[in-house]
C-alpha cells in the first residue's frame, strides 16, 4: 500500500468515527493542503488534520493556529503503536 492510500485510508477511518461520534457533517478536502476533514456538530465547526505517518510538532502548531484565526477547533488524529489517537490542541491566539 503506497503512502498516499494509507493516508486516504486513515482520514476515511476518521471520518467514520466523527460520524460515530454524532457529528452532523464530516467532510474531507482531498488534496487540500489546509486541512484535511472539516466537521460540524451542530454548535461548533472543527478542523480536523490526519498523520498515519511521520509529522512534526510545528506542523501541527501552525495548523492550530490556522484553525483558531477562523474560530475553529482543531483536532489531530495520528496512529502511535497502531492504535488511532486524538489530540483536541488549543493554541494561545498571540
Amino acid at each position: 500500500m503506497t503512502k498516499y492510500t494509507q493516508g486516504r485510508t486513515f482520514e476515511y477511518r476518521i471520518v467514520e468515527i466523527l460520524r460515530d461520534e454524532g457529528f452532523l457533517f464530516v467532510s474531507r478536502f482531498p488534496g487540500s493542503k489546509r486541512f484535511d476533514i472539516l466537521a460540524w456538530d451542530g454548535k461548533e465547526l472543527y478542523l480536523i488534520e490526519c498523520k498515519s505517518g511521520r509529522y512534526s510538532k510545528s506542523e501541527i502548531e501552525k495548523k492550530a493556529k490556522e484553525a483558531l484565526e477562523v474560530n475553529a477547533n482543531f483536532r489531530f488524529y495520528y496512529k502511535e503503536d497502531g492504535k488511532i489517537c486524538m489530540k483536541e490542541v488549543k493554541v494561545d491566539p498571540k
